[in-house]
């Protein structure tokens, strides 16, 4: 009937058989069972009492050794509005001014508040286990920030890799990058002006390896609690920004120089005022 939504459940007649969704099938192997849960169990104590496996866990940093670094500023938030003004005023926005920019000091309050160290914990054995604001099953911490810049004041633009033991920034490219990923956005229907892109990368064994299938859910939830951090801190600043997810995967893993396997892009957000 002309004016009415359909339910496309309809159109399927009963006893018709038809495909589960990927979906449906990775929600049903990574649910625990009591079995499934013993098993797991098992393997997490095996893991807390191996300390080579500790130190190792301690250690979930990437790093470009032989690239230029460029240290960011500690970061200050200074005087920011109310919690609750931060989040009743939270809005995706995806067209930016081309002639603002964000600075060096925003984002760096970005990644180290959202994805940077923020204290230490002593495991023992002389083993230390660095924190962060956003929580990790297991203190894993499987992701990895990277960073297109285009209008980023005191920063030259380029792709970066956020080196979190450090605090910094590895330049992977030189260059405005934006013209590719505005290609890449247009083949899906959105193009922004952003000054600068965030994209999360997971690097998966360092969760799959402890947790199995259930890690995968463990990533998907980190990355969306780092990016639920990184809107709230850039409302914080008057940097406004917006989720995405709909770029063909291979391309924008290309882009970054993932193969997409073992580490991917989960997220990405585009920032600007």
């Amino acid at each position: 009937m002309a004016g009415r939504s359909k339910n496309i459940l309809q159109e399927f007649q009963p006893g018709e058989r038809r495909e589960e969704p990927l979906s449906a099938l990775f929600h049903e192997n990574s649910k625990l069972t009591p079995e499934r849960k013993l098993e797991l169990g098992m393997r997490i104590a095996q893991v807390q009492n191996n300390p080579d496996l500790l130190r190792r866990m301690t250690c979930s940093y990437k790093s470009y050794p032989h690239q230029p670094q460029i240290a960011l500023p500690v970061a200050r938030l200074g005087t920011v509005p109310p919690l609750d003004e931060i989040i009743l005023g939270r809005r995706s926005a995806r067209q930016f001014e081309t002639t603002k920019s964000v600075t060096l000091g925003e984002l760096s309050n970005l990644l180290q508040l959202s994805y940077g160290i923020t204290g230490s914990l002593e495991l023992g054995s002389g083993i230390i286990q660095y924190l962060r604001a956003t929580p990790s099953a297991g203190g894993l911490y499987p992701l990895e920030i990277y960073v297109l810049a285009q209008r980023v004041e005191g920063l030259d633009p380029g792709l970066y890799h956020y080196r979190v033991a450090h605090h910094a920034l590895e330049q992977i490219e030189r260059g405005d990058q934006g013209a590719r990923l505005r290609q890449s956005e247009s083949d899906w229907g959105m193009i922004s002006t952003a000054a600068v892109d965030l994209f999360i990368g997971a690097v998966f064994d360092r969760v799959l390896f402890k947790y199995r299938e259930r890690g995968y859910r463990f990533l998907l939830t980190e990355a969306g609690m780092l990016a639920q951090s990184l809107t709230l801190l850039g409302e914080c600043q008057g940097v406004r920004s917006c989720v995405m997810s709909g770029w063909i995967d291979d391309e924008v893993n290309d882009m970054l120089h993932l193969d997409g396997r073992s580490e991917g892009v989960l997220l990405a957000l585009c920032l600007g005022k």
